[in-house]
């Protein structure tokens, strides 16, 4: 693990211990591949990556960790259109994107948003006086493969 994922974890176990959490390995690698990862993982792909480390998770405790992370705001539920919920880290730097969803072969990418959108939301807060929490905004289409 890098030491960027290393303070990452130790900030989210800090964060939880002050609410009464125990530490935990199964949450810790959670939280360390979603923050690797390059898409939105759903919980069976979560299961498939914690089998391959010996972890032997079961299905309820990963259930269980994802809901208590999102219930904590350190995760989002992702859901692109598709019935499957994904998951994804919140970290500062990444909360402004979106993705690209192929409608072929089912493929994500993230996609970072520039500050055109921020203004957008900005005009937008101001005009209406609403407070924007959140936003989504996905892509659908064919990837590069695909549209060949």
């Amino acid at each position: 693990m890098s030491s960027a994922t290393l303070i990452k974890i130790e900030q989210i176990n800090s964060q939880l211990k002050a609410k009464g959490y125990r530490k935990s390995k199964l949450r810790e690698s959670i939280i360390s591949h979603l923050q690797h990862g390059k898409a939105p993982l759903s919980a069976l792909e979560l299961m498939d990556k914690l089998l391959l480390e010996d972890l032997n998770p079961n299905k309820t405790s990963v259930y269980r960790e994802l809901e208590t992370l999102t219930n904590e705001h350190i995760i989002r539920e992702v859901s692109l259109m598709d019935g499957k919920k994904r998951y994804e880290l919140l970290i500062a730097d990444r909360d402004a994107h979106s993705h690209l969803v192929c409608t072929e072969c089912g493929s994500i990418e993230c996609l970072e948003i520039d500050d055109g959108l921020h203004k957008v939301e900005n005009t937008i807060s101001n005009k209406h006086g609403f407070k924007i929490h959140n936003r989504i905004l996905e892509f659908f289409g064919l990837c590069l493969n695909c549209s060949k």
